[in-house]
């Protein structure tokens, strides 16, 4: 552990604060056409919102050399993006007030479901009553 801090703590401020920069891009940046360095390694290509330059790039403290990266594009991209989130909030939001009104929908059903079987029962005890007595009935005019 001891070890582990010293290295961390010989680097400067400056690229500690880099390497943190790089990993917020890596992590929440959006993906784009790769540069050679990520195009060499196979990795994942992206960017910050108003940056130039790839998290690997922006890690290794120097410039990108994408070509094919153009600021409109990113800009597109970005945008989609945020109207995609949207789109997917505004879905899911109708999906929990569906679930909502059908959660309720349900309850309806099975009180009414139990208030009915609880009327059958008592019917059905009414008329078992009601040929007891007149079972009773019969019984004393037998006699």
């Amino acid at each position: 552990l001891n070890r582990i801090n010293k290295l961390h703590s010989n680097r400067s401020v400056k690229t500690q604060e880099r390497y943190r920069f790089a990993e917020l891009i890596s992590a929440f940046g959006v993906e784009m056409p790769a540069c050679a360095h990520c195009r060499e390694t196979g990795a994942f290509c992206r960017f910050a919102e108003n940056s130039s330059r790839c998290g690997k790039y922006v890690s290794l403290d120097q410039s990108c050399n994408t070509g094919r990266f153009s600021a409109s594009a990113a800009g597109r991209l970005i945008r989609e993006k945020r109207k995609v989130l949207s789109e997917e909030a505004e879905a899911e939001s109708a999906n929990a007030a569906a679930l909502q009104a059908l959660l309720a929908s349900q309850a309806r059903l099975d009180r009414a479901r139990k208030q009915r079987k609880l009327l059958e029962e008592r019917a059905a005890e009414m008329i078992r009553r009601g040929f007891n007595s007149l079972e009773g009935f019969a019984d004393e005019e037998d006699r």
